[in-house]
């Protein structure tokens, strides 16, 4: 009777650790909001063959909740906003194509992505281990605003955006620690996997040659069967970030 009695204190002593591990630190809501860095691969030459690692920069938030008191388990939505500069790509891609040309100007995307989130974590009392799985869409906007100029009597300047949907999923792997209670502080590594659909298109062209320049229009009604098919738009991040949670 006595080792009874013992045994079911040591057991509520466990759930009552687990319980504290699991909610007291987390809350049963959440807030989170992180940056950090993400890298894609980039091919200038649309060959397949020269693809390059692009990184940009990562900004995301999200919001959790913990529908069953002392399960390591939440719920939530999350938002991510990205960007990157793919100047340095273009412009060498151009150099080469035309050598003895000079570039200038920009080439940027934007993209912003948000979508339902699931969570799962060890339930230990400081350091916590976790996985998150979430799906995301949303939208990407490339912005382009450069001249590829062989001199002053040659030139070609292109300027306008295109516009892509996106759509995939984001596995992190991560390791949190709460310094206070509904305070935690977290690094997460995330594998994207996605894909981008051209869908519009706003572009100026304009060559230059012997003095004489000629402008063209490139709209969405351009768009080939071919651009309209979907990209693998896969990434990874690196995210450092706090949560709060009450």
């Amino acid at each position: 009777m006595r080792h009874t009695a013992i045994g079911n204190v040591i057991r509520v002593g466990i759930l009552v650790t687990l319980a504290s591990g699991s909610s007291a630190s987390f809350g049963l809501i959440q807030g989170e909001l992180s940056g950090g860095n993400k890298t894609v691969s980039f091919d200038p030459d649309s060959t397949g063959e020269n693809k390059e690692y692009v990184s940009g920069t990562e900004l995301t938030f999200g919001v959790m909740v913990d529908p069953i008191p002392m399960v390591p388990f939440s719920l939530g939505i999350q938002a991510q906003s990205y960007g990157f500069d793919f100047g340095k790509q273009i412009e060498d891609s151009l150099i080469k194509a035309n050598p003895g040309t000079t570039y200038s100007g920009s080439y940027k995307m934007a993209g912003l992505l948000y979508g339902p989130t699931v969570k799962v974590w060890a339930p230990l009392p400081y350091v916590k281990p976790y996985l998150k799985f979430t799906y995301l869409t949303g939208s990407e906007v490339l912005k382009m605003d450069f001249v590829n100029s062989a001199g002053a009597a040659d030139s070609m300047a292109v300027s306008g955006s295109q516009t892509a949907t996106h759509t995939g999923t984001d596995l992190c792997l991560g390791l949190g620690y709460s310094p206070i209670k509904f305070v935690q502080l977290y690094l997460e590594y995330a594998i994207h996997k996605g894909k981008s659909t051209l869908k519009s298109q706003d572009i100026e062209m304009t060559l230059t040659s012997g003095g004489s320049a000629t402008t063209a229009k490139i709209t969405s009604d351009d768009l080939t069967d071919e651009d309209k098919k979907a990209d693998t738009a896969d990434s990874k991040s690196i995210r450092l970030g706090v949560a709060v949670g009450i």
